[in-house]
């Protein structure tokens, strides 16, 4: 009797333990670009797209197909974006692509969450949701600007406040921060230690993201800084490959599950 018990006992925990981890799945949109930086045949943020996978998320990768938000394919492809959970942008994307015509409207439009790898993006020259065109490379560690954010959620962090999230060993070294803490009407939620540059920030629904620029945000957004910086050497490095450490990827997992769960 007692075996019965705990055999079923042990049954409801895993069966408990699945159940959470499909609920937890996200329907996720993958945008990047092909990208090969180091020559190596392998596209240098497929680390990104396999870690995605392996937490349990329908990850949706079409290659280079959002280069172009401002053709006559538009429509559609909105209206792909806007069914997503979840719209990740992945650090091998070029802001560049994000630019053109009515593009930087189009993407702030979006009405589904986003969460973008590439620091570059929010810049005022590309999808404006902060006033600033600067950007750094560094290798830092992050101090949590609100440790109780959910992002921080099972983070063990360094007297309270400091993490080690990202991993310098990874092509560069260095990952790219917003190289301002003027965010606007966005939310600081984590800066690098040193020179205290943004690497964590969000902006709500339906909110002018920052005064004066005109663009309001058409979803949940969110900057979570990561991805290596490119070099081209020599030899040349990664273009967005995935560089964060095991407390790093716990913060971008609790980042996935807020924001999936803000357009819900």
């Amino acid at each position: 009797m007692c075996k019965k018990l705990i055999y079923l006992t042990a049954f409801a925990l895993v069966l408990g333990f699945r159940l959470t981890s499909l609920a937890s799945a996200a329907n996720i949109i993958l945008v990047t670009e092909t990208r090969d930086k180091d020559e190596n045949g392998i596209q240098d943020d497929q680390g990104t797209i396999d870690w995605l996978l392996a937490e349990g998320h329908n990850v949706n990768v079409q290659m280079d197909n959002w280069k172009d938000l401002d053709d006559a394919n538009t429509p559609a492809k909105l209206a792909e974006l806007n069914k997503a959970d979840l719209v990740i942008v992945s650090r091998a994307c070029s802001s560049g692509s994000f630019d053109d015509g009515n593009e930087p409207a189009n993407w702030d439009a979006i009405t589904a969450p986003l969460i973008t790898l590439n620091a570059y993006l929010p810049r005022q020259k590309r999808l404006k949701w902060v006033e600033s065109n600067s950007c750094q490379s560094v290798d830092d560690i992050l101090m949590a600007a609100d440790a109780s954010h959910p992002i921080f959620d099972g983070v063990e962090l360094i007297d309270g406040m400091m993490v080690i999230a990202y991993d310098n060993t990874v092509g560069a070294g260095t990952t790219t921060f917003l190289a301002t803490t003027d965010l606007g009407n966005g939310t600081l939620i984590a800066q690098t230690l040193g020179d205290g540059y943004t690497a964590i920030a969000e902006w709500e629904a339906g909110v002018e993201m920052y005064p004066g620029l005109g663009y309001v945000a058409g979803g949940p957004r969110l900057l979570f800084a990561a991805g290596t910086q490119e070099i081209d050497g020599p030899p040349p490095t990664t273009w967005g490959e995935h560089n964060l450490t095991a407390e790093g990827n716990q913060m971008l997992r609790n980042a996935i599950s807020y924001m999936a769960s803000a357009g819900q």
